[in-house]
């Protein structure tokens, strides 16, 4: 399992082969898949037409069942989680049933061959569960009990084969011959004697080892991680219930219980056999559900924005798995850096660690180490993995708007200054020094008196232009000294608070300063006659606030859209904030904001 792509499918997903010839190659999944339907009607053609069935109906339907639910079951593991190895023991389970539907057969021989691989499908039975989630037995105790139950099965049959003159019954009721069934081809001499002493000593060790797997399995059950414990819970619930009865059938067969339980434990080895693989599919089903709850949870968690770490502890909520360790793509340093700074390693290969990688057009964006048991769990990675890759392409889009945003500010504000210079030091220069000129000149002359008053108002005109396109004051004293400043020369009575603004980036000032101007403009217009506003500032260490309110005539906001408020949501939306406007006739209007300061 290599990891997780993007938002198509995962990594672990491969691509299968084609022919040159553009038909699909003939992959072990898709000869199991056509061969299954094939072998499931051979196993009811067989048992239907048996002369030595007491139920050929039953039997065939059960035939049929035992190759058929497995292996869908398995063909759909295998599609799901084509990494696992547990598809295809399903699968093959599946197929060890085609020998125990010889027994239907009309032929001795298939039929003494059939009894054989009952030997064959208890044991991988046996196997497919204790193996389970990885598909590998993985301590030395286990693979020692498996050999002791593979040799003890052997033993139960391989003598009945070559010792008696009349083939054993199947162990399932619904495959039972009547009146007996046929003769024993592979017969080399009736020892029955000898053959219930095997018979004996095979039950007592299938009985030991059952009881020593099915110890090993709770062991391991109450010992497994959470995440480990969800699925073989759900496997346990159908599958376990096969031990005992296994053990029970040992029992009988040994003589420790009376001969009238032979029947009922007969069907209850049935009924376990019958029910042994749904688990696995209630796995499958158990981990769609699973995943969508994830997702689900984890895109809601998105809505609010959350950091590296708060993510991170997110994910590691919804896997249920405490150890997770996320890390997000460094380009600079080509390495994953946790939201602590430190450098996400891959694991070792055998630290019980899953490496998962998220990536989005081929580059990688995250990635993620989990339990070893999540590994087996692809739907969960990758619903964790989508996720993941929409948090972090999210805040990269919010990240590069509000960057563009801000460079926009920033040269709009340098615009300004350019422009306020350029009317400084050119015709606020020119001017003035005309007006010197007229001064000497009215000395002598009439009439040029009233030409430099003229003049004068011009150059307060293009000193008002100019400081209202950037005021110098802004840049040298701050905020609250250039609100201060504006507000000398309107007629509204306004009182400013400053609740620590303090100093803050150009481009914050700005924001504050211009959004507020163009907020007492507004309340100038339309406050009405005698309508006083207030002006607050201020500022904490993670963002900064203003606020302008008026008493005066007040609006309905439902109906505003003038430029003014679009001016002040824009400047306040390109440093990452909000503004609010709070606003109804006859009760004056308040104008709040709030933004991350830098």
């Amino acid at each position: 399992m290599g990891g997780t792509r993007s938002l198509a499918l995962p990594a672990f997903v491969a691509d299968e082969p084609r022919l040159r010839a553009g038909v699909a190659a003939l992959t072990p999944w898709r000869a199991s898949a056509l061969a299954l339907p094939l072998l499931v009607a051979v196993a009811i053609a067989l048992a239907l037409r048996s002369d030595h069935l007491a139920h050929p109906g039953l039997a065939a339907a059960y035939r049929g069942y035992l190759i058929a639910v497995p292996g869908l079951i398995g063909l759909a593991w295998w599609r799901r989680r084509p990494a696992s190895r547990v598809g295809p023991l399903l699968v093959l389970f599946g197929l060890a049933a085609v020998p125990l539907a010889l027994e239907s057969s009309n032929a001795p021989v298939l039929v003494a061959l059939g009894i054989f691989g009952e030997a064959l499908y208890v044991t991988l039975c046996v196997y497919l569960f204790v193996a389970f989630p990885g598909g590998r037995l993985r301590a030395a105790g286990e693979r020692r009990l498996v050999g002791l139950f593979a040799f003890s099965t052997a033993l139960y049959y391989i003598p009945a084969l070559l010792f008696l003159p009349v083939l054993p019954r199947a162990s399932a009721p619904l495959a039972a011959c009547a009146p007996t069934c046929p003769a024993n081809p592979l017969l080399v001499v009736s020892l029955p004697g000898l053959v219930a002493v095997t018979v004996d000593a095979a039950a007592a060790l299938v009985a030991i080892a059952t009881a020593g797997l099915g110890g090993v399995f709770l062991a391991r059950l109450r010992h497994a991680t959470r995440p480990q414990r969800r699925e073989v819970a759900a496997v346990a619930a159908t599958a376990f219930p096969f031990f005992p009865v296994l053990v029970m059938t040992c029992f009988v067969t040994l003589g420790a219980t009376p001969a009238s339980t032979q029947p009922t434990v007969a069907w209850l080895f049935t009924i376990a056999i019958m029910a042994f693989t749904l688990g696995f599919l209630v796995v499958l089903v158990q981990a769609e559900l699973f995943a969508g709850v994830v997702l689900r949870r984890l895109l809601t968690e998105l809505a609010a924005r959350p950091a590296p770490a708060r993510w991170r502890d997110a994910v590691a909520t919804a896997f249920d798995d405490s150890s997770l360790r996320l890390g997000y793509w460094d380009p600079a340093r080509r390495v994953f850096r946790e939201a602590d700074g430190g450098a996400l390693e891959r694991p070792a290969g055998r630290d019980g660690r899953r490496f998962t990688l998220v990536e989005h057009a081929g580059d990688p964006v995250a990635a993620m180490t989990t339990d070893a048991a999540l590994g087996e769990q692809p739907e969960l990675l990758q619903a964790a993995a989508q996720a993941t890759l929409v948090a972090v392409r999210t805040g990269h889009l919010e990240g590069e708007l509000r960057d563009s945003r801000l460079r926009l500010l920033e040269d709009g504000n340098a615009e300004r200054r350019r422009i306020q210079r350029d009317l400084h030091d050119s015709a606020q220069q020119r001017l003035v020094a005309l007006r010197i000129h007229l001064e000497i000149a009215s000395e002598s002359h009439a009439g040029l008196s009233a030409l430099g008053t003229e003049v004068d108002a011009a150059i307060d005109d293009l000193r008002r232009v100019a400081h209202g396109i950037y005021p110098p004051t802004l840049e040298r004293y701050g905020v609250v000294e250039a609100v201060r400043s504006a507000c000398r020369q309107t007629t509204l009575p306004v009182r400013i608070v400053d609740d620590g603004i303090g100093r803050q980036s150009s481009a914050a000032e700005s924001t504050v300063y211009f959004s507020c101007l163009e907020a007492l403009q507004n309340a100038a217009k339309h406050a009405g006659p005698g309508a006083s506003a207030t002006v607050r500032l201020g500022a904490t260490g993670a963002s900064v606030w203003f606020a302008v309110e008026d008493d005066g005539a007040g609006f309905d906001t439902a109906l505003a859209d003038g430029t003014g408020l679009r001016n002040m949501h824009d400047r306040v939306a390109a440093m990452g904030g909000s503004l609010d406007v709070d606003s109804a006739p006859g009760r004056g209007t308040r104008l709040a904001a709030r933004f991350p300061a830098a």
